[in-house]
Parts: structure tokens; sequence; C-alpha cells
């Protein structure tokens, strides 16, 4: 049988939460984000937002869906 289509077909990843919200550590958080999306842009299936159009939506659209539409992609991923 041939493989199911995927559900999403575009997606953005944002920036990532700090893990201990007095201790932010922004190299860590940025290195999450490329790292998650220089992986998801290898599938050839899904179109992933490159990460300076979602900082820049970001900062237009603050809330994560609202982001997410301006940029035009199925779902948005953040952690």
């Amino acid at each position: 049988a041939a493989p199911a289509e995927p559900a999403i077909r575009s997606l953005a990843v944002l920036p990532f939460e700090p893990l201990v919200a007095e201790r932010p550590d922004p190299v860590l958080e940025f290195g999450l984000v490329e790292t998650l999306v220089n992986q998801l842009s290898e599938l050839p299936s899904l179109t992933v937002a490159p990460s300076s159009s979602v900082r820049r939506a970001l900062r237009e659209h603050p809330e994560p869906l609202a982001a997410g539409s301006a940029l035009g992609v199925a779902a948005v991923l953040e952690g």
C-alpha cells in the first residue's frame, strides 16, 4: 500500500521558551529551533517557514496562531 499523504504540509517552528524562566539561554533556544527547521526541511512533503520569517511574523502578530496564519502555514510548533 502507498504511504498516506501527510495531514500537515506546511509548518512554522516558533522560538522555544526557556526551561527555567529566571535563566534563559538564547543560544540553546535558537539552536533548537534551527536544528528542527533544518531537519524538518529535509522532508520533501513538508514546507517549513524560515526562522527569520517566523521572527518577523511574531513581531507583528505575537499570538502564535495569528503568526502562523500570517505566514500561511497549516501548523505551528511551539515549545
